[in-house]
């Protein structure tokens, strides 16, 4: 009993990165574009390309933290790989993007867990979606 509200109390008194939100892509057009939004309405975007140094990185970013993570099929780890680190870590708003269209991505489906399922984001379909999550909105 002892140890857990010690570590609730050193969870609680942690200094997390301040951050509007964390981006996961590997596409330097993309990443520059996402960081020129965030610039021109003044918020604070941590960028990765990586995301083996994001997930190295993960414990300085709160859980409530918006993370957008791309799915990069032929990368390792891909998309679902590391939402499923944030989901089991405990992480609310996180998002997987993707530059298949919904129709292309339905033959990945399942392959995609029911956590997450609902947390894709079709980047040129839904690009509004990112911009809102950005500006710090929920989005559905």
């Amino acid at each position: 009993m002892k140890v857990n509200k010690k570590l609730d109390t050193a969870l609680k008194t942690k200094k997390f990165k301040k951050v509007d939100a964390v981006i996961v892509e590997d596409s330097d057009l993309i990443r520059d574009m996402y960081a020129d939004f965030a610039k021109q309405k003044g918020r604070k975007v941590d960028i990765y390309e990586s995301r083996v140094e994001f997930l190295e990185k993960l414990d300085e970013y709160a859980k409530d933290t918006i993370i957008i993570v791309n799915y990069g099929f032929n990368k390792t780890p891909n998309g679902i790989a590391a939402s499923e680190v944030l989901f089991k870590k405990g992480y609310a708003n996180y998002y997987m993007t993707t530059s298949f269209t919904r129709e292309q991505f339905q033959m990945e489906e399942e392959l995609i867990p029911l956590y997450l399922r609902f947390r894709v984001i079709y980047k040129f379909q839904d690009m509004e979606k990112i911009w809102q999550l950005i500006l710090g909105h929920k989005v559905v």
